[in-house]
């Protein structure tokens, strides 16, 4: 069923032939993490979320913010109506965006707490409406390479995924390499969905789902999601140029 949210996506298509749809004010889904190989589809996965977000809602009710180390992966987005502002690229710029987006979501609790409401959904409905705001990020590892650097972002993304839903703000993670360095105790605890596309060992799987079978996936968008959520094996959708035309002129 599609979810009455602004900040709601199709995931993918389960094998009885439903829709799965991701809907980010959701508490089991407040956060996602999603970690594949190379081959398994997981750029594909993040930007069919980013045109799915902006199909689903005008850019007056929700912005995003996408962050890409790789610079490949969203070139082709950056005159969607919805962003909110250029492609961050390198380790600095998205340690300075997480900081505008905590302090964001510190303001909103300001903002909250004056005229005595609890989330961004109360807020909306007695006051002028504030965006909802989602940062995608593709190859978390690449941003970590620096101890100092992986300490911050740490943090940043624990902040965000502890105190973010309620005040509108979330974060979609993704990393190819899901191993223990990347993949900390503290990210999984912070996001509550989990995205396993096709991994390269059981290991992986076990990081990102806590189970194996991952391992075992096709590839080209074949996934399994848990979590917060019972296991359920789909696939992903994939965006094409006229979805991507309708984004861009979306209003």
């Amino acid at each position: 069923n599609r979810p009455h949210s602004v900040v709601a996506f199709p995931m993918g298509m389960a094998i009885d032939g439903s829709i799965f749809w991701a809907d980010l004010t959701d508490p089991n889904m407040t956060g996602i993490l999603v970690g594949g190989a190379s081959g398994s589809g997981k750029s594909v996965f993040l930007r069919s979320a980013v045109i799915g977000l902006a199909l689903n809602a005008s850019p007056e009710n929700i912005r995003i913010t996408l962050i890409d180390p790789k610079r490949v992966s969203f070139t082709d987005l950056e005159d969607l109506p919805h962003l909110a502002g250029p492609v961050v690229m390198d380790d600095d710029s998205a340690i300075k965006t997480l900081d505008r987006l905590i302090e964001e979501m510190e303001q909103r609790y300001r903002q909250f707490e004056k005229i005595k409401v609890q989330d961004i959904a109360r807020f909306n409905q007695v006051s002028k409406p504030v965006p909802h705001h989602v940062v995608i990020i593709d190859e978390y590892g690449d941003l970590m390479v620096r101890k100092d650097k992986k300490e911050v972002l740490e943090r940043s993304v624990q902040r965000l995924g502890q105190k973010g839903r309620a005040a509108g703000i979330h974060v979609v993670l993704a990393t190819q390499r899901p191993d223990a360095k990347v993949v900390t105790p503290i990210i999984k605890a912070n996001l509550a969905l989990k995205v396993a596309l096709k991994v390269a060992t059981a290991s992986n799987s076990s990081i990102i789902l806590d189970q194996t079978g991952a391992e075992y996936l096709i590839g080209l968008g074949d996934m399994l999601i848990g979590g917060t959520v019972d296991l359920e094996r789909l696939q992903g959708p994939l965006v094409t140029g006229t979805e991507i035309e309708m984004a861009m002129s979306r209003k």
